[in-house]
């Protein structure tokens, strides 16, 4: 039996941008002074003091970066990528609530809403069943075709 390989988690944008400002905090750390003082007060001894650690330090961020940043896919990947997406979104439309079945008002307590009960029936089924699947993977597929835009795997602006 094959094992399914999982999907990889990226970074976002932002811990990206975290991590490369650590970076540069390091680097100057090495570009301190000429004295061989590397930017930190004696009297610290928890934190990194050797140029040695700081670029080891450097190069584990590096690695860090390089490999869960989503690389952007090219060519016949990337139009395969958008020809599942463009799929896998024409199945959430039919499949997921839409705006007026997921913001319609709490039924009375001496009322019965079958279309309030159908609409948590119906987002039960999605969440318990292939729904949240399809979502992740096409949250991950879109990281990877624009790894700069924040916004692509924000599911909800599809929804009609």
């Amino acid at each position: 039996m094959e094992k399914k390989k999982a999907l990889r988690t990226f970074l976002s944008n932002a811990r990206i941008a975290e991590i490369k400002a650590e970076i540069n905090e390091y680097d100057k750390m090495l570009k301190a002074d000429d004295r061989g003082n590397v930017g930190f007060l004696p009297h610290i001894r928890d934190h990194i003091q050797t140029p040695a650690e700081i670029k080891k330090e450097i190069a584990k961020r590096k690695e860090h970066l390089q490999q869960f940043s989503p690389q952007p896919l090219k060519g016949r990947e990337a139009d395969k990528a958008w020809a599942y997406v463009k799929k896998a979104n024409k199945f959430m439309d039919e499949h997921r609530l839409t705006k007026n079945e997921l913001f319609q008002k709490y039924p009375k307590k001496d009322e019965t809403s079958t279309d309030f009960e159908n609409a948590v029936k119906k987002q039960m089924a999605w969440q318990l069943g292939i729904g949240q699947k399809v979502e992740r993977n096409v949250k991950h597929i879109m990281r990877r075709l624009d790894p700069q835009d924040p916004t692509v795997t924000n599911l909800e602006r599809l929804r009609r």
